[in-house]
């Protein structure tokens, strides 16, 4: 036997044994995945779905009983391409996005718009335009002259009596009254949920501010309510044949030559829209703006409130010099736990207050217009 015959069988002996090797360690790899995807299926899916998986069709056992690795084994210099088109992944999915019946898969907890919902909130913008006088007392006095008329005159030459002005008075008491709310509240809850307390903080200081401005403008001042605009204010009559926005401003041209100019004025919305939206029998255009470009809340020039608090039909000329929002108190909310059975109920009640009253201290100064 020659010396190169004896090379080439030790080289073919040589590639025998190391693809004898690289066919071992492929094994012990895939081996090494059975054992993992078993695991899995067996133990995270189980905990995940509830349901018990047992050994199932793994890739190795694919590609370990593929005829590509027997060929490989058999002198193949490679495998190939082996698919894993008889392998089935089991795939997670959300629990809501779920098509199996009963669903299955991961309950995804959903995200949170913070804040309390369903609730109208008006503008309160009579708070915001209404004098304000702050006291320390529950009680305000005041002296107020009814049915003035100035009686000032040109003297009757030297030596002639003088005109005598006389002043018919009375002492006055506007009363500050208390409004306020209560909500309990478990203390579960409260930490719970964080943005809670700044919601109920937000809610109540409105349910406040709402009910104040109710109060000042139609509270019938029996027991402890507040005697609004429409109890102290002067009533007057409209001028009878005229458009409602030509009967206010005649009222206003009224109070002007009485020397009191009107600094706004309170209107129910249904009325102003009513006025709003009125159309020329000519050519059916708008009188005053249009829905493109509405006209602001101003009538004559005169800045109107808008509330529901006025009934439809009437409207408050007010002039500034002549009523004040008595400030006592501004809306607090404060939370106490001691409180009844809180303790032993773990709850903690909330208490919004706020105090204030309303004094008119000249009625022809505030005129409450009935429309006709």
């Amino acid at each position: 036997m020659s010396t190169t015959t004896v090379q080439t069988e030790q080289l073919i002996k040589a590639v025998e044994t190391s693809l004898d090797d690289a066919v071992n360690r492929y094994e012990d790899r895939l081996d090494g995945l059975d054992a993992k995807f078993q695991e899995f299926e067996q133990n995270a899916l189980t905990k995940v779905t509830g349901k018990h998986y047992g050994a199932p069709r793994t890739p190795g056992d694919i590609v370990s009983k593929s005829e590509r690795l027997a060929q490989l084994k058999d002198g193949q210099k490679t495998t190939g391409r082996i698919t894993l088109d008889d392998f089935n992944v089991k795939t997670l999915t959300s629990l809501q996005g779920s098509t199996a019946s009963p669903e299955a898969g991961i309950d995804v907890i959903p995200s949170e718009a913070a804040g309390l919902f369903g609730i109208g909130r008006r503008n309160l913008s009579l708070l915001d335009v209404i004098p304000r006088v702050a006291t320390a007392s529950n009680a305000v006095r005041y002296t107020r002259v009814n049915n003035f008329s100035n009686a000032a005159a040109v003297q009757a030459g030297e030596g002639a009596t003088k005109a005598e002005q006389t002043l018919d008075v009375e002492s006055k008491e506007a009363q500050i009254a208390t409004v306020a709310v209560i909500q309990k509240v478990s203390r579960q809850v409260m930490d719970d949920v964080g943005w809670l307390q700044g919601a109920l903080n937000n809610l109540f200081q409105y349910t406040l501010r709402a009910k104040l401005e109710a109060e000042l403008i139609a509270g019938n001042g029996s027991g402890f309510n507040i005697s609004g605009f429409t109890q102290e204010g002067q009533a007057v009559g409209g001028s009878s044949g005229l458009e409602h926005p030509d009967q206010i401003g005649d009222a206003i041209a009224d109070m002007q030559s009485d020397g009191y100019p009107v600094d706004y004025l309170i209107v129910n919305p249904s009325d102003f829209q009513t006025w709003r939206r009125e159309r020329s029998s000519s050519d059916n255009l708008y009188v005053s703006g249009s829905w493109a470009q509405p006209n602001p809340p101003v009538l004559w020039n005169v800045p109107a409130i808008l509330s529901p608090s006025i009934s439809s039909g009437s409207v408050v000329l007010a002039n500034n010099g002549a009523h004040a929002l008595l400030d006592r108190q501004a809306p607090t909310v404060e939370m106490f736990e001691q409180d009844g059975t809180n303790v032993e109920e773990n709850l903690i009640s909330i208490r919004a207050e706020l105090r204030a009253g309303l004094a008119v201290m000249d009625q022809a100064g505030v005129r409450v217009l009935s429309l006709v």
